[in-house]
């Protein structure tokens, strides 16, 4: 489970916008959006324990959200890179091209369509709550 600590900032119907407070063992990786600027950053959480604003929250979101989404966003685009780059060598080689720039640009190209598959995905998603964090309890202070 990752779990977070944050401040709401906003509360629209169920929902609420979490101010993420920046923590100790944050590498500023940038994984979470905050990179190495040392900004806080926000996300939309479900909000089950009617967190009002200026209320401090813990967050979680299941391993498996986790582990599906960082899936799609990296290892999908670098799996469409690697099939277009073979399929583009078999193509060239078929077809008395140069392999290497054949086999580049299909690459490429279907890592890019990889892209705005991830995107649509992403779009359609969006107000997928199976996706969303949510605010598992109020922190007291």
């Amino acid at each position: 489970m990752a779990v977070k600590t944050g401040k709401v900032i906003k509360v629209s119907g169920n929902e609420a916008l979490v101010e993420i407070m920046d923590h100790s063992s944050c590498s500023g990786c940038g994984g979470c959006g905050a990179s190495n600027n040392n900004k806080d950053n926000t996300i939309w959480t479900k909000n089950y324990q009617d967190a009002n604003v200026r209320d401090f929250v813990q967050i979680e979101l299941t391993e498996k959200t986790l582990l599906k989404v960082s899936a799609l966003v990296y290892i999908v685009p670098v799996i469409s890179l690697l099939i277009g780059l073979i399929i583009g060598h078999y193509y060239a080689d078929a077809n008395n091209l140069p392999e290497n720039l054949v086999g580049l640009i299909s690459g490429l190209l279907l890592m890019s369509i990889s892209f705005l598959v991830i995107n649509i995905i992403d779009r359609k998603t969006k107000d997928s709550s199976k996706l969303k964090p949510k605010i598992t309890r109020k922190i007291p202070g």
